[in-house]
């Protein structure tokens, strides 16, 4: 699987800092992709994370469905280091590698692609 893209609350770039939470938000980012998921009857998901800290997010906070499977429930995510919430979406699909985005204009929801 392979992550396509990341909607965090709050960030307009990848090259920023998140208030409240120990990692930036390329360390997140970079940390997701390591997250194994098995999706056994679809080609794509979405999925989403809130939670609020102080904490440690991980993989096993991602809210699945059906035939999802988090092989790899406690990989680290994040940290938050106050009572601030966290809170992304993550749209994955089958394949390996980087997935490229086509241009998106200027009105569109703020996306993190890969």
């Amino acid at each position: 699987m392979q992550l396509r893209e990341t909607q965090i609350d709050g960030v307009l770039h990848e090259y920023t800092t998140i208030e409240g939470v120990q990692e930036d938000v390329v360390e997140i980012l970079l940390n997701l992709k390591g997250v194994a998921i098995n999706i056994h009857d679809r080609d794509s998901a979405d999925f989403v994370i809130s939670k609020k800290g102080p904490c440690t997010v991980t993989a096993g906070d991602i809210q699945v469905e059906g035939d999802t499977e988090i092989v790899n429930p406690d990989h680290h995510i994040a940290t938050i280091s106050s009572k601030k919430e966290l809170k992304m979406q993550i749209k994955i699909e089958k394949g390996t590698g980087i997935a490229h985005f086509p241009t998106q204009s200027k009105d569109a929801d703020v996306t993190i692609g890969f």
